[in-house]
């Protein structure tokens, strides 16, 4: 019982630091992008995030799992799935903050 809350924990903070730094990135690079870039990246940036979400998502629903939780090839399978959702994550909220009008 411990492990899972434990798990939701971790998971709110992988969230909640994915977040921060796609805001701190869409902050920093805001004007700079806003001034040189065209709306031409942005369908890539959102069609980049959704392809990260759907082969973490597929992947990792998508295959029969016949290993066990503690074997290499399970804390690897875990890793990848973390990076990919964390990535298309980031994009998707870098790229909605990063084409709102500035104030």
């Amino acid at each position: 019982m411990i492990a899972v809350a434990l798990n939701y924990v971790l998971s709110l903070a992988l969230v909640l630091l994915v977040f921060g730094l796609a805001w701190g990135a869409a902050r920093l690079g805001a004007s700079k992008a806003r001034g040189t870039s065209s709306d031409s990246s942005r369908p890539f940036m959102f069609l980049a995030a959704t392809a990260f979400l759907l082969v973490a998502g597929i992947g990792r629903v998508g295959l029969t799992q016949t290993w066990s939780d503690d074997s290499l090839a399970a804390k690897l399978d875990q890793g990848v799935f973390l990076v990919l959702v964390a990535v298309g994550a980031f994009l998707l909220v870098f790229e909605y903050l990063a084409g709102r009008p500035a104030k």
